[in-house]
């Protein structure tokens, strides 16, 4: 039989992560203020406090099956690939995806119109951290990309 090309072979593995995160105000320390232009119904205040997110990532790893038309001997080759090079690869890619999640705190002294004003701006300060550490896990699982490794499929 002739050995099929490895290359056109779909044993590629999918990692994806579906990344969540929140935040709350702790340490807050909320005292009036003066010199905004609020709207009816708002006033006007400063808020010193700590912005604590918290970050996690979901990670799904889906492996392919062993594709058809092969010979017993490639099969079980293909097999022993997939559950060992493959998936230790895969399991890398949600190491890297994972290092998402922690807990990360930043000062905060903000001066607005509660609650629309300052409740945007903390918002925004938490969003910016959530995409600086979304970038950079998924950059960081990019690395170890592009994956060819050599696969020995001559065999009867």
């Amino acid at each position: 039989m002739v050995s099929p090309d490895v290359s056109a072979l779909p044993l590629h593995g999918q990692t994806t992560a579906r990344f969540n995160s929140s935040w709350t105000l702790v340490n807050r320390r909320v005292e009036p203020a003066k010199g905004c232009e609020c709207p009816e119904g708002e006033r006007c205040f400063r808020i010193t406090g700590v912005v604590r997110s918290k970050f996690r990532a979901t990670v799904t790893i889906k492996m392919p099956p062993v594709p058809p038309g092969l010979t017993p001997c490639q099969r079980q080759r293909v097999h022993a690939f997939i559950n060992t090079e493959l998936f230790r690869h895969e399991r890398e890619h949600r190491i890297r995806l994972q290092s998402y999640d922690g807990v990360v705190d930043t000062p905060v002294d903000v001066t607005g119109c509660w609650p629309s004003g300052i409740r945007f701006e903390l918002q925004a300060m938490h969003d910016a951290v959530d995409e600086r550490r979304r970038d950079a896990a998924r950059d960081n699982s990019a690395g170890i990309d592009p994956f060819n490794p050599e696969l020995d499929l001559d065999c009867d």
